[in-house]
């Protein structure tokens, strides 16, 4: 196949949307010609949560990630290639946007892959170009168009608006559009786990993902074989929207020792007063629990946890916020203990022997506190991690709606009509 990956973000801005797509790309490039569509941003000048390059420094830099990431034989270069596209960066959200309609760009791919869509189709899909032929979908220019959605936005919309009605008025709004959005423009979706609505008429719910692999059967697996791991960890945002507070709070009042390794979130300006008082709050908070409590340390954001994280024994992460967490794949890949909420983001982990599972916060205390006199068991299963296996899950949902779905799908839906 000849596949195009059109993404929100690139290199070197370390973002889940900037590295999955992009090791994505590299797997599948071993047997399909595959083009990898990044974001420039325009504007030189802003600033913001991504660090802004040309096209030479992104291709140079995601060259070198792939080249000191991969085993050998794993990627190749000339089945590869970079193309971009114009973004600017907006505050309010701090993402990346193209800047024209991402309908006009000249793609080379005949299936079109479109990593978190809404933010690639939102404003053009709903004000096309005067310029260009008006409502053009993608379907209508390529063979196949999939939409994987990577961010649960309708987590955020209870927090934001206090008021259950205007919740409720914004949530069917953005579903509404997002629907019509999706239905128009692509032939199906993927979302890696049932923490997102289904918002296209054709749904997949799959793990088409994978982790690094220099998770697995590295010289540290040797090294960890002789000594016993230890202690708990986090690694992630300082930030309420992944319950860190919840977690300090209770190594502190359990006494239970805990890592946590990341960075301090940016508190937006845009968002309301309520809002920005309970982050700086829960800010504050961790800085105190980091400053006087000793069975809690603060470590810096790390950029290689399987070196970092090797020591550690069992993550804990009580998010909600998540589709289909990494840092927990990473953890079970590293042979680790991950202890998670029961909630339709893990479901996927429920295969792993190393996953936990609680209902309460006291269940989760409980458990962390059972895991610390036991030690991981080896699980064979760990290669469903991998990204090969991701990227075997995506053809193999592509093949299956090529087979079964595309005859009825291509035929004018309500969206078009």
């Amino acid at each position: 196949m000849r596949i195009s990956i059109i993404t929100t973000a690139a290199l070197p801005s370390l973002t889940g949307t900037s590295i999955n797509p992009l090791l994505r790309a590299a797997y599948l490039s071993r047997d399909h010609e595959v083009e990898l569509v990044l974001p420039v941003c325009v504007n030189r000048h802003q600033t913001g949560s991504y660090k802004f390059g040309d096209e030479t420094a992104i291709t140079a830099a995601s060259r070198e990630y792939l080249s000191r990431s991969l085993p050998d034989n794993a990627w190749y270069s000339k089945n590869l290639t970079f193309g971009f596209y114009d973004a600017v960066y907006k505050p309010i959200s701090k993402s990346l946007y193209p800047k024209r309609d991402i309908k006009n760009y000249p793609f080379k791919g005949d299936t079109l892959i479109l990593e978190d869509p809404i933010q690639l189709l939102s404003l053009p899909s709903m004000l096309p170009d005067p310029r260009q032929s008006v409502g053009k979908s993608l379907r209508e220019k390529y063979e196949t168009v999939v939409a994987i959605n990577h961010t649960n936005n309708f987590y955020v919309l209870p927090i934001i608006f206090s008021n259950p009605f205007q919740c409720k008025i914004v949530t069917w709004g953005l579903k509404f559009l997002g629907s019509r959005i999706l239905n128009h423009q692509c032939d199906f979706e993927i979302n890696l786990s049932g923490a997102i609505p289904q918002l296209h008429d054709v749904s997949y719910t799959e793990n088409v993902n994978g982790v690094h692999s220099q998770f697995f059967n590295r010289q540290w697996r040797s090294q960890q074989q002789q000594r016993p791991m230890f202690d708990n960890y986090f690694v992630g945002k300082i930030t309420p929207l992944k319950r860190v507070n919840t977690l300090l709070e209770w190594a502190v009042e359990n006494g239970f020792k805990l890592h946590v390794y990341g960075k301090v979130a940016d508190v937006p300006d845009q968002l309301p007063k309520r809002m920005r008082d309970d982050f700086y709050g829960v800010l504050r908070r961790a800085h105190e629990i980091f400053s006087t409590i000793p069975n809690v340390k603060f470590h810096r954001e790390t950029t290689q946890p399987f070196a970092d994280l090797v020591d550690h024994k069992t993550f804990v992460n009580p998010s909600l916020s998540e589709v289909l967490c990494t840092t927990t794949a990473e953890a079970l890949a590293m042979g680790k203990f991950a202890v998670m909420p029961d909630h339709p983001s893990n479901e996927f982990f429920k295969r792993f022997r190393n996953a936990r599972f609680y209902h309460t916060d006291a269940e989760a205390i409980q458990l962390v506190q059972s895991l610390e006199s036991v030690q991981p068991e080896a699980d064979p299963t760990l290669h469903e991690l991998s990204w090969e296996r991701g990227c075997d899950r995506l053809l193999a949902v592509t093949s299956h709606y090529a087979e079964n779905v595309k005859s009825r799908s291509r035929e004018q839906s309500w969206a078009t009509s």
